[in-house]
């Protein structure tokens, strides 16, 4: 596993909503990034299993690591969530 606090500086790819895709992610990647993220992705849409948030949260090992970013307002549902990815 590459620890990528081990260095500095780190370089992440901030999350962005409509551009964050796989293929996105991947360039920044061979351009440099350490760290990538996923677009938003509900965690309501998670947790209750719509395939259009769970197709966003697919991550190729070319890519790792990878963050995934969550978003919705009850705390009972994001953690589930969390716990699915």
């Amino acid at each position: 596993m590459i620890d990528v606090f081990d260095r500095s500086p780190t370089f992440w790819l901030a999350p962005m909503a409509g551009i964050s895709n796989m293929a996105f992610r991947l360039i920044a990647k061979k351009e440099g990034a350490d760290v990538v993220c996923t677009e938003m992705i509900s965690a309501d849409g998670v947790f209750r299993e719509n395939l259009r948030s769970w197709d966003l949260t697919k991550v190729s090992e070319d890519e790792r690591p990878v963050s995934i970013q969550l978003f919705g307002s009850k705390p009972e549902v994001m953690a589930k969530a969390a716990r699915m990815m």
